[in-house]
This record gives C-alpha cells, sequence and structure tokens, in this order.
C-alpha cells in the first residue's frame, strides 16, 4: 500500500484539486525558490546587487542563487549528521561555514555546479541585512503576502515542525536546516511556485534569469525523471521524461527532503499546470514522478 501523500494540482486557470492529507507540510527546499525571489525582489529595488562580488567574498549573489560559488554543503559532513542525531543545537553561520570549508575548501566562484546550502544561508543573511526585517518576515513580506499565500510561514522552533503532516523526528529544530524552512499546506507550496515560476513579483528581465537553466553536471539520476537536469536562479528547471510514455516536459520548481519527508513542487510553463506532492519516507523520484504525472495528466 502506498503511504498517504499531501497533493496539490493547479490547472490552468489556478483552480485546484487536491487530495491526501490536509494541513502544513515542511516545505524543505522548496524554500529556496522563494530565498530567490526576495533576493530578486530587492535586486529590483537596487538594495542588492547581482552580479557585483559581495563584500569580502570573491563570488557574486548570482552565482550562490545558481550553486555555482564554489561553496560546499553541510549534508556530507559526518559530524553535521552527528550533531543533528544527538539533537544538539543547530551550528551556528560562523562555525557551519568553518567546518564546511575545512572539509571542503571553496572551489572559484564560476565553478561547475555544487548544491550548497551553505550558499542559500549565505542568500538568507544578505536579504536580511538588505531588507532589515528577520528572514521569515522578508519572505512574507518580498513574496508570499504579494502572491496571495497567507497560511504559509516560517518554521522558527521544533514545535512549528511538529505541528505538520509529515513530521521529522521529535525535537528536530528548524535551524539544523541552515537557511530557514517554510511550513504550509501543499497548495500553497504549489501557489507560490507557480507565482514565481510566472514571474509575478519579478521585473521580466530577472524573472527570465531566475527561470533559465545552466545544465547540472551530475550525469543520470537513477529512479528520477530527469532527462535534461538543470538549474536557473533558485529554481529547478529542466527537461523531465515520464517512464511510462517517454513524454518529455519541461518544468521549473523545486524537489525536497529532510528528515521524516520529501517533496517535489513543479510548473510546467507548456501545460499551464502546477503540481506539489510531499510524502513521508526519502524516495526525492517517486515524489517527483507522481507530481510529473499529475502536470502530464492534469489529475
Amino acid at each position: 500500500m502506498s503511504p498517504p501523500r499531501a497533493r496539490a494540482v493547479l490547472d490552468a486557470s489556478g483552480a485546484l484539486a487536491s487530495e491526501g492529507p490536509a494541513g502544513a507540510v515542511v516545505w524543505w527546499s522548496v524554500t529556496k525558490p522563494a530565498i530567490a525571489a526576495a533576493a530578486l525582489r530587492l535586486v529590483a529595488q537596487r538594495r542588492l546587487a547581482l552580479d557585483a562580488p559581495l563584500a569580502g567574498e570573491a563570488f557574486t549573489l548570482r552565482q550562490l542563487l545558481a550553486h555555482r560559488a564554489g561553496l560546499g554543503d553541510c549534508g556530507p559532513l559526518p559530524a553535521y549528521r552527528e550533531a543533528v542525531a544527538r539533537g544538539d543545537p543547530p551550528w551556528t553561520f560562523a562555525e557551519m561555514r568553518a567546518r564546511i570549508e575545512a572539509a571542503h575548501p571553496p572551489r572559484p566562484p564560476g565553478s561547475p555546479f555544487a548544491y550548497s546550502n551553505l550558499g542559500y544561508a549565505l542568500v538568507g543573511r544578505l536579504v536580511t541585512e538588505a531588507s532589515g526585517l528577520p528572514l521569515g518576515a522578508a519572505l512574507a513580506e518580498l513574496v508570499l503576502d504579494p502572491l496571495g499565500v497567507t497560511d504559509a510561514r516560517f518554521a522558527e522552533t521544533d514545535a512549528d515542525l511538529a505541528a505538520t503532516v509529515f513530521p521529522p523526528p521529535a525535537g528536530y529544530h528548524p535551524g539544523h536546516v541552515h537557511h530557514g524552512v517554510l511550513v504550509g499546506p501543499a497548495a500553497s507550496a504549489a501557489r507560490v511556485v507557480r507565482g514565481i515560476a510566472d514571474g509575478a513579483a519579478l521585473p521580466p528581465d530577472l524573472a527570465a534569469a531566475m527561470r533559465a537553466p545552466e545544465p547540472v553536471e551530475t550525469g543520470p539520476l537513477p529512479g528520477r525523471p530527469w532527462a535534461e537536469p538543470g538549474y536557473g536562479l533558485g529554481l529547478m528547471a529542466g527537461v523531465t521524461a515520464d517512464p511510462r510514455t517517454g513524454a518529455r516536459l519541461s518544468v521549473l520548481g523545486h524537489s525536497a527532503g529532510g528528515p521524516g519527508s520529501v517533496g517535489a513542487v513543479y510548473h510546467a510553463p507548456a501545460t499551464g499546470r502546477t503540481a506539489a506532492v510531499f510524502a513521508p519516507g526519502l524516495d526525492e523520484g517517486a515524489v517527483e514522478h507522481a507530481a510529473l504525472a499529475a502536470l502530464l495528466d492534469g489529475a
């Protein structure tokens, strides 16, 4: 028997059909498109620069958003996984960066794609500094409110995560997700990704830059539907292939995974549909396939 899923599908008109458990789910890395959109809104307001090196750094905001700043990630570090398993307090940004760079010295900016939660933690700090708001308030003001999404929120405590449909283990603190994490219904995740993919909150040039993918040089992804994986500025953007029929479809959105659950939220410009699927477990490929099926079938 398949595990329960929180699922929401928006058709081309924006009408919603959903099934599975109601209530909030943890968005995990679906938070990244919201952080990226907030940063780009601040670029549009000339409070951040997209292509100038950051103060004291060699890389740019564009490179951070595209995972091409040469930074490493906390996920592969045994010390990080052990700290989470013990229930230690989350590392500070400075500690996280020092530990990552000790294990994986930074590469030159503009290096090939390397997924980095550290990079997005740094983007979150830039958003906070430029907006003068805590990150959760900045995401609400710059992204969620303009898209009409009022039932998603930035998780601040382990209780915020424990109240979700597929919660992480007891005591898991959202600070272990170093760029922060949003929680909310699957339908709201679909609306946020759809609005960002449609460029609703950004000037046309920045919306186009966000959607434009660079190839991800990872090779085949076993068990996942990506035929041509790519990444824009905060959006996974590439071509998927349906294993049932071979049908190919270009999509924009993001996948997600953390302790207790996985998710996939994607918009298909060709069909106008958006699908969000969240489920318990660790299988990102399964929720990606389910989202792709909904985008192709509209059901």
